[in-house]
């Protein structure tokens, strides 16, 4: 890695720039000053970061003088207001929030795939991250161009709370006391009180009948292969638990498939750990298998009967970790080793 980088976390007491800055430590980033910052009514907290606790600060457009990278994972407001001031002032920003990943100027990235879209920096100074949903969909996706043309996939994904960042959280949390204890609750967060139950999220009709997850999903997946006719239809799940995804696939190819060469190449595949059946003990990897880990876990791989151009898998990850938090941190390793990027700090 290059020289220490000065970085700025916006969101940083939320769920995923709590993540974010665990995952600085952890991958040992080279970071220079560290600032965090949030918006007014959650100040007074201090974070800690290698052994020292930092104040949140008002995010304001102070905030950014001197920064190099900062990470945008609080409100879709702020990263759209803020993002570009950021830029404006030499930084490059890093969004996390959904606000820029329908900007086709704006690069959505995940490294393991699409690497080369970061090899010329932004014009814009920013870079967009996919959703979890999308990351966790391209890994699984990308390799299995190898084993033939992909002319149909299915999604059906089971997300976490915490997909509303710590509102969410905050949600389940207390409508499972409340029911727990007998006492009727209301709709918080998500459309529906969501402790004890699951449901397909509310569809959009300026989406054609997707709701914004699925939308985000499908989009983002074909951008992100630059495969815009690819057919892919997604059902999201919002389920009763706290932290992860998983996520039922079904891919439908133009050519014959094996299984064993679908299992070589996503074992091959950078961001995806195979889960071996046999040490499965035919129990396949679980929400809560994936928690803390960076890679998406695999397992149940199996065809149609009968239709040998057919694949049906599970997969579970780290919303938090592995699709937000860790793809942001890996965009921002690449752009501490740009040429053009340490040549301006020079």
């Amino acid at each position: 890695m290059s020289d220490p980088l000065n970085i700025v976390l916006v969101g940083a007491t939320g769920a995923v720039g709590r993540e974010i800055l665990h995952l600085l430590a952890d991958r040992d980033f080279p970071t220079g000053q560290l600032r965090l910052a949030a918006s007014v009514d959650i100040l007074g907290e201090s974070l800690e970061f290698r052994g020292e606790f930092i104040l949140v600060e008002e995010v304001s457009e102070a905030t950014f003088e001197g920064a190099d990278v900062v990470f945008f994972c609080g409100s879709r407001e702020v990263s759209a207001h803020y993002a570009p001031v950021a830029a404006a002032r030499g930084a490059i920003g890093i969004d996390v929030t959904g606000a820029w990943e329908e900007e086709t100027e704006i690069p959505l990235v995940v490294p393991e795939i699409n690497a080369a879209a970061l090899e010329s920096l932004p014009s814009r100074g920013i870079i967009a991250c996919p959703s979890s949903l999308a990351v966790q969909t391209a890994l699984l996706l990308e390799p299995l161009r190898q084993c033939g043309t992909i002319e149909r996939v299915v999604v059906t994904a089971f997300l976490s709370v915490s997909s509303a960042g710590r509102k969410g959280i905050d949600v389940l949390r207390k409508q499972s006391g409340e029911l727990l204890n007998g006492r009727p609750v209301e709709p918080e967060a998500f459309c529906r009180p969501v402790a004890f139950d699951c449901f397909a999220q509310q569809p959009s009709a300026e989406k054609q009948g997707a709701s914004d997850d699925e939308f985000s999903l499908i989009q983002g997946v074909r951008r992100i292969m630059g495969a815009a006719a690819l057919g892919l239809s997604a059902t999201v799940v919002q389920m009763p638990v706290f932290y992860g995804q998983g996520m039922s696939v079904y891919v439908q190819t133009a050519e014959p498939i094996s299984l064993e060469e679908v299992r070589e190449v996503l074992s091959c595949q950078s961001g995806i750990e195979l889960v071996d059946e046999a040490a499965a003990a035919d129990c396949e990897p679980s929400v809560l298998d994936a928690a803390g880990r960076d890679e998406v876990m695999v397992g149940r791989i199996r065809q149609e009967p009968g239709m040998s151009n057919t694949l049906q898998l599970w997969a579970v990850s780290d919303n938090l970790r592995s699709g937000d938090a860790a793809n942001a941190v890996k965009i921002a390793e690449i752009i501490g080793r740009h040429p053009a990027f340490t040549a301006t700090k020079n």
